[in-house]
């Protein structure tokens, strides 16, 4: 055994003991001095211990609760998940069968509502940062399809506070444009206005890939094109396909090249049929027409590499 560590542990041991009884001595001359019996002071110390026991527990059932619904909320939102694909499913199941497709529709519609107002009372419940921006959007989406604006869009609002505040730049960008296509669904073309060229500044000002930027800025596009279509504002509409046509020919091939491309083509069919001379067949007439064809040949756009952005620039009032 090593003799000199065994002396130097020892001493310090005694060092230990020493410093130990001279603390006790001097509480207990503190104590004479106070006059206050130990028992009293036994009890106090036992009463402070039991509230900070009853404070932690308190603290860990609270974080659990939030866990839990936390836990709870994520079930909603794929539930909520699972019926948007369910419904697209049965449209294509039962094309040939519209009574059927209303019965299953309608039954699927009214489970969304459902599931979608448990989940925002849950996302109330936890509140602040709990609830992260995508949640809030996909209630949002939940309550937009149900046709339920009013909740739909007091969630997008919600999305886009929490989007601001954890300056996260893709939730934004999706929250602006959900908060325009409900804008524009509930007929308040100004204010889809006012969100979609918010969502074009975002994009615009935030350091992204050419290929990201383009990809998200003709995706903007024509969600906006199809909010101006659906207020027959044609000129308009006509112009933001135009932008988004531009930009899809400078994406890199790939899928998110193709996604737009076929969004694009389906937009042009419906800006033809509405807003070609003479106008839709029913509804209000369009602000402006076009007096020949589009022109927007898709088919024979050229697909090239160059992933340079398209300059555009819009003022957004905040």
């Amino acid at each position: 055994m090593n003799e000199p560590l065994v002396a130097a542990q020892a001493d310090q041991d005694a060092r230990r003991r020493t410093e130990t009884t001279s603390r006790l001595a001097r509480l207990a001359a503190a104590l004479k001095r106070l006059k206050t019996p130990i028992s009293v002071v036994i009890s106090a110390v036992a009463i402070i211990l039991s509230i900070g026991t009853t404070i932690t527990s308190a603290l860990h059932a609270r974080r659990q609760e939030f866990h839990d619904l936390r836990a709870e909320l994520r079930s909603l939102l794929q539930r909520l998940s699972v019926l948007q694909r369910d419904n697209a499913e049965a449209f294509v199941k039962y094309a040939q069968d519209p009574v059927s497709l209303n019965m299953i529709s309608g039954a699927i519609n009214q489970e969304n509502s459902l599931v979608a107002k448990q989940g925002r009372d849950i996302a109330r419940q936890l509140g602040g940062d709990r609830v992260s921006s995508v949640e809030y959007l996909a209630s949002s989406n939940a309550f937009f399809s149900s046709s339920d604006a009013a909740l739909a869009r007091e969630m997008a609002l919600l999305a886009l506070e929490r989007a601001n505040a954890s300056k996260d730049f893709y939730e934004g960008v999706f929250a602006l444009r959900g908060l325009g296509t409900m804008a524009y669904g509930s007929g308040d073309s100004e204010e889809g206005r006012v969100r979609y060229a918010a969502a074009e500044t975002l994009i615009l000002q935030t350091p992204l890939s050419a290929d990201l930027k383009n990809f998200m800025l003709a995706y903007t596009y024509l969600g906006w094109c199809e909010g101006e279509l659906s207020s027959m504002q044609c000129n308009d509409a006509i112009e933001h396909h135009r932008r988004a046509v531009d930009i899809v020919s400078k994406q890199l091939d790939g899928p998110p090249k193709n996604t737009n491309r076929a969004n694009a083509e389906r937009l042009e069919q419906q800006l033809r049929l509405r807003c070609s001379p003479g106008g839709p067949p029913t509804g209000t007439p369009p602000s402006g027409v076009i007096a020949k064809p589009l022109a927007l040949p898709l088919s024979q756009a050229p697909i090239g590499q160059n992933n340079g952005v398209v300059p555009v620039t819009t003022t957004v009032r905040p």
